[in-house]
């Protein structure tokens, strides 16, 4: 291996530490510069439409629990989704984790809705726009040592180059999967929204019950007339 080479490499490897080291904080000095322009973000010269997460909650009262079961199941699938959960607890109620495209959140909740009384129903957005920013930033500077080490690589002949460049080049090759993995976990939940579907049978009163309600309405009645 010619000298300057030998000379070059462990300076090599201490940028690229050091290089990665740097990428791998999250302080505000080392976060990728971010431009609005109409609702999206420019980064190292490529738009990314803002990221967002929903995430609905639904309560119905609803007689055939199996029922909604099964017409959430076949909805969810038909929509591209699938059901992540489901719990059928007898007379207790039913309890369903479904997860469907995000253009059809709406639609979803409509017909699930359609099905019972519906007594709650909420929806949150988490916009996930920076960390999808930061994870793509992240990984172009480890693909880019990662391809610079290659090179070294494929440049060394003494066996304490190659093995000293094969465990950097390892290390940020985990770094690179693990990033990629966030990834793809983070572009599914924007993809596929997420419904907590809960539900449970209407109270049916006994005689005593009856009593006792219409006892509790005919109070009511005797302080607020409307």
């Amino acid at each position: 291996m010619p000298r300057p080479l030998l000379r070059l490499l462990p300076l090599v490897l201490l940028c690229t530490s050091a290089a990665c080291a740097a990428v791998m904080q999250s302080s505000p000095t080392a976060a990728p510069e971010r431009v609005i322009q109409h609702e999206e973000l420019v980064v190292r010269g490529r738009a990314q439409q803002r990221q967002v997460v929903e995430r609905a909650a639904l309560s119905l009262v609803a007689n055939d629990l199996q029922r909604v079961a099964r017409t959430a199941d076949s909805m969810a699938t038909a929509m591209g989704g699938f059901v992540e959960s489901s719990e059928l607890r007898g007379e207790r109620g039913l309890r369903m984790t479904l997860r469907v495209p995000a253009a059809s959140l709406g639609a979803a909740l409509d017909r699930l809705g359609a099905m019972g009384r519906v007594t709650r129903r909420t929806l949150n957005r988490q916009d996930v726009t920076d960390q999808a920013v930061d994870i793509d930033a992240r990984l172009a500077t480890l693909r880019t040592l990662r391809d610079r080490l290659r090179a070294h690589l494929s440049a060394a002949s003494a066996v304490t180059d190659l093995v000293a460049v094969e465990r950097e080049l390892s290390r940020v090759q985990g770094e690179i999967d693990v990033l990629e993995a966030r990834e793809r976990a983070l572009d599914a939940r924007v993809a596929l929204a997420g419904i907590e579907l809960e539900v449970q049978r209407p109270r049916v009163l006994g005689p005593l019950g009856l009593i006792l309600n219409g006892v509790v309405t005919l109070i009511g009645k005797l302080f607020v007339i409307r």
